[in-house]
């Protein structure tokens, strides 16, 4: 047998007993070992300013979040496609310079003789909406045209796009007389 198991066996009953721990005198003498707090210097880890905590600074994330996405939204609203509103079609067909500036024209006679921008949207929605409809397709074509400057068909579908505009415009202008015939009507019963 090894030495140490002899040991363990013949001397058992000494190392079974526990004996009892007196605490007290326990940490006195742990207390004595440790130096007063005076002279301990406490050294306070610097927080790093780039390290965000979400549980605490939700709002602080939910800010920037919110910050990002409206950035985003005015990137995309100032993207190149908005700068394509300005381009004209004399700027890529010069035979259709005098048309478009033509059609601009009778655009802003036919708006101006509405008095467009003193309407009640809602009574006439549909008709503002196909107006709408039509503003968003020329844009469409016109952030197109760069790229297809060559061909003449989109050329004169961009011309085209003046003249249902001034269709839409009259059939409003017809819609307004129906609608104050109407009115004029209602109040003719009421008295």
């Amino acid at each position: 047998m090894d030495p140490l198991e002899d040991f363990i066996l013949e001397n058992r009953e000494e190392l079974d007993r526990v004996e009892k721990i007196h605490q007290e005198a326990l940490w006195n003498r742990v207390a004595k070992a440790l130096p007063d707090e005076a002279s301990l210097a406490v050294v306070h880890e610097k927080e790093n300013p780039w390290q965000i905590s979400i549980g605490r600074n939700w709002l602080m994330v939910a800010a920037g979040l919110a910050l990002a996405i409206g950035v985003g939204l005015y990137w995309i609203k100032a993207s190149p496609v908005g700068n394509h509103a300005k381009v004209e079609l004399a700027q890529f067909s010069p035979e259709l310079a005098e048309e478009q500036a033509r059609y601009i024209a009778l655009v802003k006679a036919k708006e101006d003789e509405i008095g467009i921008d003193e309407l009640d949207r809602e009574i006439f929605q549909e008709v503002f909406e196909e107006l709408e409809t039509w503003e968003q397709i020329y844009q469409e074509y016109l952030v197109d045209l760069p790229t297809y400057q060559a061909k003449e068909e989109v050329v004169h579908t961009l011309s085209k796009y003046y003249e249902r505009k001034i269709r839409i415009l009259e059939r409003l202008s017809r819609e307004m007389e129906k609608h104050y015939q109407q009115e004029k009507r209602k109040n003719e019963k009421r008295i």
